[in-house]
């Protein structure tokens, strides 16, 4: 027998579990923004709802958004109970399931993002670089949701201290297309440059930032720094 067609109307009715999640985590990043890397909580869930809507569901990609939706779910109970580091560990087993079981479907590799996002959080930085490195080959350069990567993986390395690879993730990101926390980044690279004594480089990245983005929440402090550096 032949099997019977599901019209679109039918399949917009039904309620998308996938896209309920993103609304989950949408609220999970606006309560928890401190814990987050700077910036990027909210930019990450609200580009998850542009770079997921429209994939082709097979049953492959349901099952792996299916998990990615429980194990988001999973981490936003355990997070309001425990730490940052204590939420990572509860959900660490099924990420690993998910990326390395469904790692090709769209969800796999968001959930790739997720896992870096959650361990910068968890302060696990050698697994939030190696997550977010992968990240980036699964995703076209110059995308919103690859200056998202970017962040990640430069405050990665500058929580772990190595400053070097902080400072090249925050220039790719600042020196690429589109402006989505090009302010962060430049302002992570004059804290850095100064911290490292490089006192002209840290003006310039400053400069920089004021004046691209004068509207920047960034700003202020900014135009401070520039008149102690004069």
């Amino acid at each position: 027998m032949a099997k019977k067609r599901v019209t679109r109307k039918q399949l917009l009715k039904e309620p998308d579990e996938f896209i309920t999640t993103t609304g989950r985590l949408i609220a999970w990043a606006k309560e928890n923004t401190q814990k987050l890397t700077i910036g990027a909580g909210v930019f990450f869930v609200l580009i998850i709802v542009v770079s997921v809507f429209g994939y082709y569901h097979d049953k492959r990609t349901n099952s792996a958004q299916l998990m990615f939706s429980q194990v988001v779910a999973k981490y936003q109970a355990e997070a309001g109970q425990k730490t940052s580091a204590e939420a990572l560990s509860a959900v660490s087993e099924d990420l690993d399931l998910l990326v390395g079981t469904y790692g090709g479907t769209p969800a796999g590799k968001l959930g790739r993002v997720f896992y870096g996002h959650i361990c910068v959080a968890g302060k696990a930085y050698d697994k939030a670089i190696e997550y977010y490195s992968q990240a980036l080959d699964d995703f076209s350069s110059g995308t919103p949701l690859t200056n998202v990567i970017l962040n990640g993986l430069a405050m990665a390395y500058q929580q772990k201290g190595t400053y070097p690879q902080a400072i090249e993730s925050y220039r790719r990101l600042a020196d690429g297309p589109g402006s989505i926390l090009k302010d962060a980044a430049l302002f992570n690279l004059g804290k850095l440059y100064g911290q490292l004594g490089q006192l002209e480089e840290s003006r310039q990245a400053y400069q920089r930032l004021n004046t691209e983005f004068p509207g920047s929440m960034y700003a202020n402090i900014v135009r401070e720094k520039i008149a102690g550096q004069s």
